[in-house]
């Protein structure tokens, strides 16, 4: 099974496509940690959506059970003057930050929300942080069934900030909407199981495993200090179908070709792996392969697998950096 190394004339290759999607319905590991596969079954569903206006995308990610919400993860990335004062997306002194128009990168909310809080109570009197207000609306959403806020939300309209007291943004119910809409995505989900759904906690982490033409969203389910589940998308300049907001004032900060991501976009780029990689398999496949292989381990038992392994510790994947999106997974797992 030949391994794949994307070139640089392949990540250049204009798609067009006219829709897109994945089924990504990732299967627990069934070779390691059975303790911890026994249980519940619940899901890590993402999405990407635009609650706040057209000035930036957002990337949740909630734990369900299909009705009901254990956690959500809530960020948002932006376009920002480049500055000393702020911290891009990996990969943005790289290839990835060729994509931007002169002068603009690509930032992370939350890795800059000291700066963007600031910003908010400069701009729009802010009276809490931008992490306080995402915590406000996570905390509120968590224990209510999909069911219960779809009510709520036709219910209160733009009056359900009221119900939220710590946050103080704007677009709160956008945000919640943006909640539903991910606990409700079954295209973009990976199945786990556990003793305890309402001890699972979802952390998040940004890295770049296959070099610097694209930055990668590492997402975990963990189980006490095991993961339960994890989830893998990487964002990249490329002709498809962008990420939301592209055809707003986000889009206006891409140089060429749009940012688009390649879950979404997986039927063109697993084409066109085939066809200049000769690929036996598509990205999304290869990135359940991975996931599946954490699933049960620690951080640390994903590294002594890496470090036993040599090369390739996933022996199902077919990409070549497949050790480093698993390193990923553990990074992501041992962050704060």
């Amino acid at each position: 099974m030949k391994k794949l190394k994307i070139t640089a004339m392949l990540m250049a290759a204009t798609m067009f496509l006219a829709s897109c999607g994945n089924k990504s319905n990732v299967e627990s590991n069934e070779d390691s940690s059975q303790t911890s596969k026994q249980g519940q079954e619940f899901f890590l569903r993402r999405s990407v959506s635009n609650p706040q206006g057209d000035k930036s995308f957002s990337s949740i990610a909630v734990i369900t059970d299909g009705e009901t919400i254990y956690d959500v993860s809530i960020d948002e990335y932006q376009y920002m003057d480049n500055s000393e004062e702020i911290k891009p997306v990996p990969a943005s002194d790289g290839e990835f930050g060729n994509g931007a128009v002169a002068g603009k990168v690509l930032i992370s909310k939350l890795q800059n929300e000291e700066y963007y809080s600031n910003l908010m109570k400069e701009h729009a009197n802010a009276t809490k942080t931008l992490k306080e207000g995402y915590n406000a609306i996570e905390e509120y959403v968590n224990g209510k069934t999909i069911d219960e806020l779809s009510k709520e939300v036709e219910e209160k309209g733009d009056d359900i900030v009221d119900a939220i007291s710590e946050s103080t943004l704007v677009s709160t119910k956008g945000y919640i909407e943006a909640i539903i809409k991910a606990a409700e995505n079954d295209r973009m989900q990976s199945v786990g199981k556990t003793s305890d759904i309402a001890n699972l906690k979802i952390k998040r982490n940004i890295s770049t495993p296959h070099g610097d033409k694209s930055f990668a969203e590492v997402f975990v389910a963990m189980d006490g200090d095991k993961i339960a589940a994890a989830s893998i998308d990487e964002y990249q300049y490329m002709d498809g179908t962008p990420l939301p907001s592209a055809d707003g004032e986000f889009g206006t900060n891409f140089k060429d070709a749009p940012l688009i991501s390649k879950v979404i976009n997986q039927d063109a780029y697993s084409k066109l792996m085939k066809e200049n990689a000769e690929s036996t398999k598509s990205i999304n496949e290869n990135y359940e392969d991975i996931q599946n292989f954490a699933a049960g381990k620690t951080a640390e038992e994903i590294e002594k697998a890496i470090s036993d392994a040599g090369e390739d510790a996933v022996t199902e994947a077919t990409l070549v950096d497949q050790n480093n999106y698993l390193q990923s997974i553990a990074d992501t797992a041992k962050a704060e």
